[in-house]
């Protein structure tokens, strides 16, 4: 009778932990974005539009059409100095446009000299006064739904996020929507808006967590993946393929965590919470 009583109350501690956990993981661990509403269409020159990624009253920052006697210009900047854009620099600094999924963090992806800058032109053809460059990379014109990479401070720390543009002209851009990871030094991927916990690309796909392993069954294609603990901080990063689909884990604590897998394929993303087991 005792054993019995001593199972039920480590039982009983068990699912409470997991519980206390699962709030932990809701509360720290998210995506918080916003969706404008109506969308915010710049229609002429000197229209400006102030970015609030964290809707804390304190602009982080400002969308500016505008021109000079030699041409006009769309550009991004911060007010206070503190935050900045993912930037490239053939000749001035332009804020690169990101497709969908791509990862805002470090700069270990990018192959061209990209860097975070306080501020950058929002380039719309391929020369910029009477300077000329022929890399339509950092072209916005007409090309729906690019992202822009940025890098912000919450009281002190650091903070990544995305805002979704379409430009047609200095005077003609709209901004759709924003997000930003609320965990300190943690990436965000553009276009991202949650933490998913599911997605159709892997209904078949199971997540299976064993004392120093996890494996991952099911894949259809290669696959990224990242794992986090319950603040949301990396903790491992890699890829999987189809007839590959283990990851040690010998080195982790029990404990509960969060896996997130993105399909190489269909660009997919899925996080689940697993438990590892002692």
């Amino acid at each position: 009778m005792k054993r019995n009583l001593l199972t039920i109350n480590y039982l009983i501690r068990l699912v409470t932990l997991l519980v206390v956990l699962l709030m932990t993981v809701s509360l720290q661990a998210q995506i918080i974005y916003t969706d404008i509403e109506p969308d915010f269409t710049g229609e002429n020159l000197g229209d400006s539009y102030d970015l609030n990624l964290n809707n804390d009253q304190i602009v982080d920052y400002n969308l500016w059409s505008s021109t000079n006697e030699k041409w006009t210009f769309f550009i991004i900047w911060n007010p206070n100095g503190a935050n900045s854009v993912l930037s490239i620099s053939p000749f001035y600094t332009y804020a690169v446009p990101l497709d969908k999924n791509w990862e805002i963090f470090n700069l270990s992806g990018y192959k061209n000299g990209e860097y975070y800058e306080a501020h950058g032109i929002i380039s719309l053809e391929e020369c910029y006064g009477i300077v000329c460059y022929y890399d339509y990379n950092y072209d916005w014109k007409d090309k729906n739904d690019k992202y822009l990479g940025l890098r912000f401070l919450i009281n002190g720390q650091t903070h990544y996020g995305w805002a979704r543009l379409n430009v047609s002209s200095t005077s003609q851009w709209t901004i759709m929507d924003y997000a930003y990871n609320a965990t300190p030094n943690q990436p965000i991927y553009s276009g991202q808006r949650v933490l998913d916990l599911e997605a159709s690309d892997f209904k078949t796909v199971r997540v299976i967590s064993a004392k120093g392993h996890i494996s991952i069954l099911n894949l259809s294609d290669r696959t990224n993946y990242t794992l986090y603990n319950i603040h949301g901080q990396q903790l491992l990063k890699g890829h999987l393929e189809p007839s590959n689909y283990n990851i040690d884990v010998h080195h982790l604590a029990s404990g509960l965590y969060v896996i997130e897998l993105i399909d190489q394929g269909s660009s997919a993303i899925v996080k689940k919470k697993i438990f590892i087991p002692l």
